[in-house]
């Protein structure tokens, strides 16, 4: 009977204590899921930054493209439009600090590399001032190298490193240790033993061309482990990690296709109440997306518990499993990557023509009812200038997660083989604990220190005495559109202009308007500002390149500075030298005599340029939707003129201000009144090749306002300030001439394109242009974002069909 009511006490005692440990589970759970909330309630950024090369000669330009990433609604992060480039030397200080403007999750431009950047590794980091809101940056920080420094030294492995899974040895049950081999060269084929201080081999291993690896052992309390490196460039004995007598370990497995096997093991010996508990929570998250399992031990010392999970119950990409205590303590992480699901695409390039100075080729994406939006570096095919770690995969689907950086993540990503995914996992086993830190989840929200930058905000303060119902009225840069009237606050007569978008260089008029239409100069004082911090850049934490560059051959080039070339010319995107001629009013041609004048009569009879074609004997024919199949134009102009030997009427030769057009689609854009003048020559005047006759025009240079005033009655009506130190101008691509420095050099370093803004729509299709610079086959390296957060990258070599002119 006594021995019957202690069971019973025993019991309910059991009872209370699990409904207890469930309750205390619950209520974790619950914290947790607010937490989450909390944490990420605000929209994280991540930024890609494609750049054209890696490798760079002073005086060239770098020119990049970047990309803004929503992690949590996965698409284009469009809330932020100002992005500040720094460059860093490879000490971390600033060189240079530009801003760029950001539509539609995008932007693009140049950094030139002056007088006042030296030889050697600098870094190109792209940041925005919402970014320094949170603890786990969205920023993205590219190392580059400009020719000159010394280079290629051979870096031999410094160390060994062990990764129990989970985070610790644990006493007595099954532990996957991860291996990673610390260096830059040599890395794979590395043999290991795990051997006991008694001498038992008890696992070995072997790493993969990126010096990882993994083995599993059951160590036991009170013993000592060490690798025996019995193979590859360094040799001796590496201790590993001390074995926990107590703790918990955590075993993510692929098991079939579509199952993932989670494992928790456990000793604990009551010596720590972090282990004494039966009961633990899983929580597999990313980006505030949250899924809870329990975790239950049928004894308090020593078990496992498992969950077989489909793949589909995980997040698509990057996992993160954290186990947790009752008390909301961390106590092991694995960070596990989910392919499916995740919103990458492919984009096809195909040559469709030659001629002797150009190539045209076709780019389509199979993403087919959304825009997309591309940037191209076109090389070629024996490059060493394209050497970046990163692509826009690893760096958006990868890196935020990862604490350090990770040499060539973008191979990972490459394709999607099962051999590549598992050299991924061994890479994820390695990382230890994730980016994010759990208490700071928990407890440490993120705050709006810093909000959306759009534009720039101006301040000003006006010092005249206003005259009764007098304005003050601002104009911009001679812009003919009806002038802005600003707003001015009676007590100081100050003025904001906020979200205001001027580029380095743009001018602004002021001027005072009474009621009488007349203008007067006020007296202003204006200010503005656009700075993201002092800041270095810890450069240890920006990858290495992908692969060292070979360029001993050219050391006798590391010298040389582009900018040291005078009187050079911008020509149809190609640099020469020559002396430099002074541009005129209007085009000295033979047949300058031709043109046509663009008069007030001739807008208001065509207003659309096609409208003149038409009348001068083309057909002319635009597809609003989709052009009929095997063409890629949306305008076709065709002659009316029957010839004898053409089956199809061919079609004429566009120039617009002297730069030959390969398709007519751009006059689509251009308005009649857009058009100083213009010539049509039907039967080609003696152009090669325009069988279809010739077309030319030439744009108006911009209006001016103030064309009316002269220098003085401008001064005393106009106050005019000169915008700098706010966004970038973006330029025209252009190459230097690689040629001064040789056919070879050009191979290994040269850039043949840069195309920054190729996009795809309706059609899937774009057709491109670059030159012809004689190579037999070139590299195409596409990195690209669509409407709906689809990514695009791609490495396409391409061998180069010979143009044959013509007998």
């Amino acid at each position: 009977m006594i021995s019957s009511k202690r069971n019973f006490l025993l019991l309910f005692s059991l009872l209370c204590i699990t409904a207890t440990s469930t309750a205390q589970n619950q209520q974790l759970r619950n914290e947790v899921r607010k937490g989450f909330e909390k944490y990420f309630e605000l929209p994280r950024e991540t930024i890609y930054l494609h750049v054209n090369k890696s490798h760079f000669i002073l005086g060239e330009h770098i020119w990049f493209k970047g990309y803004l990433y929503n992690r949590q609604k996965k698409q284009p992060f469009t809330e932020t439009t100002n992005v500040h480039l720094r460059l860093f030397n490879q000490k971390g200080d600033l060189v240079k600090d530009a801003l760029f403007e950001a539509k539609d999750g995008m932007f693009s431009g140049q950094i030139e590399l002056d007088s006042t950047v030296k030889r050697g590794e600098h870094f190109l980091s792209a940041s925005t001032k919402w970014d320094k809101n949170f603890a786990e940056k969205g920023r993205h920080s590219q190392r580059i190298s400009i020719l000159g420094a010394e280079r290629n030294k051979k870096t031999e492995v410094k160390n060994i490193l062990f990764f129990p899974e989970g985070g610790h040895l644990i006493n007595e049950i099954q532990n996957t240790v991860g291996v990673k081999v610390i260096g830059s060269r040599d890395l794979g084929g590395i043999i290991g033993v795990i051997k006991s201080f008694e001498g038992d081999s008890l696992a070995s291993f072997t790493t993969n061309e990126f010096g990882f690896a993994k083995f599993q052992f059951v160590p036991r309390r009170g013993h000592r482990y060490h690798a025996e490196i019995q193979s590859g460039i360094i040799e001796g004995k590496i201790d590993l990690p001390e074995v926990k007598i107590e703790g918990v370990n955590l075993t993510v497995k692929d098991i079939e296709e579509d199952k993932v096997f989670i494992v928790v093991g456990k000793v604990s010996n009551g010596r720590t109440k972090d282990f004494s508990d039966s009961r633990y929570s899983l929580f597999i998250h990313r980006d505030g997306l949250l899924k809870m399992l329990p975790i239950q031990f049928n004894n308090n010392n020593r078990n496992y518990d498992s969950h077989l999970l489909d793949r589909k119950e995980l997040l698509p990409g990057i996992n993160i499993v954290t186990l947790v205590n009752n008390k909301g303590k961390p106590l092991a992480e694995r960070i596990f990557y989910n392919p499916i699901e995740v919103a990458t695409d492919d984009a096809t390039i195909f040559q469709i023509k030659s001629t002797k100075d150009s190539l045209r080729f076709v780019v389509k994406s199979n993403s087919k009812k959304v825009n997309n939006n591309f940037s191209i570096s076109v090389l070629p095919s024996q490059t060493e200038a394209y050497k970046f770690s990163e692509n826009i995969f690893s760096k958006i689907l990868l890196s935020p997660y990862i604490n350090g950086p990770i040499t060539n993540a973008k191979y990972y990503f490459e394709n999607s083989s099962p051999e590549r995914l598992a050299k991924l996992d061994l890479l994820l086993i390695t990382q230890g604990w994730s980016s994010y830190n759990w208490d700071k989840i928990l407890n440490e929200p993120p705050n709006v220190t810093y909000k959306f930058e759009r534009g720039v905000t101006i301040k000003g303060r006006l010092a005249n005495v206003l005259e009764e119902d007098e304005k003050l009225m601002l104009f911009k840069d001679g812009n003919t559109t009806k002038p802005t009237v600003l707003p001015i606050a009676k007590d100081d007569k100050s003025f904001l202009l906020p979200n205001y978008f001027i580029k380095n260089g743009e001018k602004v008029q002021f001027s005072l308007f009474n009621k009488k239409g007349q203008l007067r100069k006020p007296k202003l004082a204006l200010s503005y500002g656009v700075n993201l911090g002092v800041e270095n850049l810890n450069v240890s934490a920006v990858p290495h390149f992908a692969s060292i560059t070979a360029n001993e051959t050219f050391t006798d080039y590391f010298g040389f500075d582009f900018s040291s070339i005078k009187d050079l010319i911008v020509l149809d995107e190609v640099v020469v030298s020559e002396e430099r001629i002074e541009e005129e009013d209007e085009p000295k041609l033979i047949f300058e005599h031709k043109l046509t004048k663009v008069t007030n009569r001739v807008k208001d009879m065509y207003p659309n340029f096609l409208e003149i074609v038409r009348a001068n004997g083309y057909n002319v024919t635009i597809y609003e939707t989709s052009p009929p199949q095997g063409t890629y134009d949306r305008v076709l102009i065709n002659t009316r003129r029957k010839l004898l030997f053409d089956e199809v009427q061919p079609s004429p030769i566009l120039f617009i201000d002297d730069i030959q057009q390969f398709n007519f689609d751009r006059l689509l854009e251009i308005g009649t009144e857009d058009i100083d003048s213009y010539y049509i020559d039907k039967g080609g005047d003696g152009q090669a090749g325009a069988a279809g006759g010739v077309i030319r025009l030439y744009t108006k240079r911009k209006l001016n306002t103030f064309e009316g005033y002269n220098n003085e009655e401008f001064a005393q009506k106009f106050y005019e300030h000169e915008f700098k130190g706010v966004f970038e101008q973006h330029k025209k691509y252009y190459s230097p001439n690689y040629s001064l420095l040789g056919q070879e050099f050009y191979k290994k370093f040269g850039v043949i394109q840069w195309l920054p803004n190729i996009k795809t729509g309706n059609f899937s299709e774009k057709i491109i242009q670059i030159h012809n610079e004689g190579f037999d086959e070139i590299v195409f390296y596409l990195e690209g974002m669509s409407d709906d957060g689809r990514l695009f990258s791609e490495i396409k070599k391409v061998k180069l069909k010979k143009y044959e002119p013509s007998k």
